[in-house]
């Protein structure tokens, strides 16, 4: 089982990957294969993760591996050049499991915010 690794103060985290959620995820937006890594699949998967979370069906770590996993697809193919507001809020999501275990940062508050502004946004298009 791969593990999500951060250093925190010189404290590993280890969290495992929902690979299973994540598959889940990927069907349900069309993503069969690396081919099919689009920027707008990307942006469903995203929505979705926020949207269990937010319900509270995936937990923090869970977003922010499936997140980190989205930021790299971006990365990837240079895709974050074509919504810099969607990368934004992936990389701050990405980040969510850091500053929950780092609460003397004021980042997590900022980081929460602009994902779930991301998702209002976005659920009234």
């Amino acid at each position: 089982m791969k593990e999500n690794r951060k250093n925190t103060k010189n404290k590993t985290i280890k969290t495992p990957f929902p690979y299973g959620k994540f598959e889940e995820y990927k069907r349900k937006v069309g993503i069969v294969s690396e081919k099919d890594i689009k920027l707008s699949k990307i942006k469903k998967l995203f929505l979705l993760a926020i949207d269990e979370f937010k319900k509270g069906l995936i937990s923090s770590d869970d977003l922010s591996a499936i997140s980190n996993k989205l930021f790299v697809y971006l990365l990837k193919d240079n895709l974050f050049k074509e919504d810099q507001e969607l990368f934004g809020a992936i990389e701050a999501a990405s980040e969510i499991d850091f500053y929950i275990r780092n609460p003397e940062s004021k980042n997590l508050n900022r980081f929460l915010k602009e994902v779930l502004e991301y998702l209002k946004k976005e659920s009234k298009n």
